[in-house]
């Protein structure tokens, strides 16, 4: 969970630091989005480099190098978690400024559930006709004498 949280977050950061700030105004960002529209390339370019300074450059280097101090702070509370060390764990959570660490007891059932979710996640590929995540090989609809993940004979 933590995980597909973090990529969510770094998805929508990476795309709002180039997209999402573009342009100051409205008229700005609607001219570029004109200029896409008419497929007109030399309106684009000149729209773009117009956002091309040193202060923007500035700007997005300190934006990557937080996003990744701050995605090497999580791999630390992962990476505990995974090992089951709860000093590690709350060591780690605090050096995340947005986070609070969980009881050890709470911890232990956290580190449980993921070796449980862990051991599934095997147990499921391991399964016949299925891959990870419990999706079916040769997905919905009839392929290659089955229906979904069924033999058309055991139907």
């Amino acid at each position: 969970m933590l995980a597909v949280l973090a990529v969510s977050l770094m998805a929508i950061a990476g795309v709002s630091a180039f997209i999402g700030r573009f342009g100051e105004n409205a008229d700005d960002r609607q001219a570029l989005e004109q200029a896409i529209a008419d497929n007109d390339y030399s309106t684009w370019k000149e729209l773009m480099e117009k956002q091309l300074t040193e202060e923007r450059f500035n700007q997005i280097v300190k934006d990557h190098k937080e996003r990744s101090e701050k995605q090497s702070k999580e791999a630390a509370v992962r990476d505990a978690i995974e090992d089951g060390d709860y000093d590690a764990y709350v060591g780690a959570v605090k050096a995340l400024a947005s986070a609070q660490a969980l009881s050890e007891q709470d911890f232990e059932k956290l580190v449980e559930i993921r070796q449980a979710r862990s051991g599934n996640e095997t147990m499921v590929e391991d399964m016949p006709g299925m891959m990870p995540r419990g999706m079916m090989k040769n997905g919905f609809g009839e392929r290659h004498g089955r229906i979904g993940n069924f033999d058309v004979g055991e139907i």
